[in-house]
């Protein structure tokens, strides 16, 4: 008997053993996410539990921290306002569960997620989590018990992450994805004057309003809370993210856009009390990504929701707050892109290369025959004497290439580039700043587990590594030897 309690025991102990390792690690290896842009997770989970009933809660992604004034909401509604929106990669799932502790009688809640697949779901990404608890560990207390699994299964990664960020002294974050930029109502207080985007809109997230984004789990879950609130005494309502109009997929018609709402309206027992219509913005309302606005987009948006609730609360007292009209392109000073190779003798690969149209410039949409042979692609900065910005989805499929150059001169980066490139050991990413290379959440889809982003400098790793877009690819990320 004593023996098999000592096997029982030493079993154990041998699998407490890693997770007691991984814990000391934790400890002694010195905060690596404090000043990044999840650390804004801390800030908003202490004005929630702070804030006295009655309350206006606005759960969200990105877009309610890119999108909303708590100072305007105030001055024109009789609540104290806290906005829990910070990141999409966080989910939906777990700002309603840090949430829902917090709800008392006399609150009212709203529930307004990215009209994307990812936030319509139940997605729960423990890493990012464990990265933001890094600053408040009383973060991790209100995670649901159904994600604790998930939250184990994380921590390796999470801590491999921090172990490797602090072995390559990564820079802390600066600019519009760091804590600096996000203000005391949790809100972004980074200038932000018009359209970044080159096309005015993100080619890689296009929305369709359909019953694929319907998912009945996320709805479900959606109406447990708003059930929850109210047991509390508070209400809970549904809206939408403001979106960006000129990303909304061709399929999209005034039927489909309806027929969507009204499907929503159906399955939810909560109430909507936004038009989705109203929230579909100008693309000039925007600022980086298709749910992000800028300063002016966040007026508009602010009041489109001020006069949602309005008319639920029952306020019929003549609304005077007028939508701002939006910004003209060049309201920002021109940045300056250094499109120069940073080797100063390359072979001219240009005539490698097919080409489309993209904005004023060129796309590669493939390589040459020729070019498939290649053990090492070099982009070009133009072709023909027109700046090559961006790369179609599977633009180098087939090559043999190990290595790949971009070029800083690209601007815009398409999902599955890398697709069938066997060979490919690295892509060196040459624009030293991650704020003017747009990509997507599926650039790696179709290349091997083993390709490696390469950034030339420790800075520019660092501001990629950090970067709200670019941050899904963090693992993949070294700087050249």
């Amino acid at each position: 008997m004593k023996k098999t309690i000592a096997i029982v025991l030493a079993f154990i102990l041998v699998l407490l053993l890693p997770v007691g390792v991984l814990a000391a690690l934790d400890y002694v290896i010195p905060a690596q996410y404090d000043q990044s842009f999840l650390a804004g997770l801390a800030l908003k989970y202490d004005l929630i539990k702070n804030e006295s009933s009655p309350k206006l809660v606005i759960i969200g992604g990105s877009s309610a921290a890119f999108g909303l004034d708590t100072e305007m909401l105030e001055e024109n509604l009789p609540y104290q306002v806290v906005n829990f929106g910070l990141y999409a990669t966080l989910g939906t799932k777990v700002m309603m569960d840090l949430a829902s502790d917090y709800i008392s009688e006399g609150d009212v809640v709203i529930v307004a997620p990215e009209l994307d697949p990812q936030t319509f779901s139940l997605y729960f990404n423990a890493q990012s989590v464990w990265q933001a608890a890094e600053s408040d560990k009383s973060i991790l207390s209100g995670v649901a018990s159904d994600n604790m699994g998930d939250m184990l299964g994380g921590y390796w990664k999470y801590i491999t992450g921090k172990f490797s960020s602090y072995q390559k002294q990564t820079p802390d974050p600066t600019g519009v994805y760091s804590l600096s930029a996000i203000d005391a109502n949790g809100e972004i207080d980074y200038e932000r004057t018009e359209n970044i985007m080159a096309l005015g809109y993100d080619p890689n997230m296009m929305i369709n309003l359909n019953d694929a984004l319907l998912d009945s789990a996320f709805i479900d879950y959606v109406n447990d809370f708003a059930a929850d609130c109210e047991k509390k005494g508070a209400v809970c309502y549904f809206s939408f993210s403001p979106t960006n109009k000129a990303a909304m997929a061709e399929s999209n018609t005034e039927a489909t856009i309806l027929n969507f709402y009204d499907k929503l309206a159906k399955q939810l027992d909560c109430e909507i009390i936004s038009n989705v219509n109203d929230c579909l913005y100008d693309q000039a309302y925007f600022y980086d990504t298709n749910f992000h606005l800028n300063d002016t987009g966040v007026i508009a948006h602010t009041i489109t929701l001020i006069r949602d609730l309005k008319r639920v609360l029952g306020d019929n007292a003549v609304n005077t707050l007028e939508v701002p009209e939006p910004p003209q392109p060049g309201a920002s000073a021109p940045v300056e892109d250094d499109t120069s190779a940073p080797e100063a003798e390359r072979e001219d690969m240009s005539a490698l290369f097919t080409y489309g149209e993209f904005a004023s410039g060129r796309m590669i949409t493939g390589v040459t025959d020729e070019g498939k042979t290649k053990d090492i692609l070099y982009t070009p900065a133009a072709y023909d004497g027109v700046a090559v910005l961006a790369i179609a989805e599977g633009a180098f499929d087939g090559c043999q290439a190990t290595e790949i150059y971009l070029n800083p001169s690209i601007i815009q980066l398409y999902d599955g580039l890398f697709k069938n490139c066997p060979k490919l050991e690295k892509v060196h990413i040459e624009q030293p700043v991650a704020a003017k290379l747009a990509v997507g959440k599926n650039l790696m889809d179709g290349a091997s587990d083993s390709v490696r982003l390469v950034h030339a400098t420790l800075e520019g790793f660092g501001d990629y590594y950090n970067n709200y877009s670019w941050q899904d690819y963090a693992d993949l990320m070294e700087v050249a030897q």
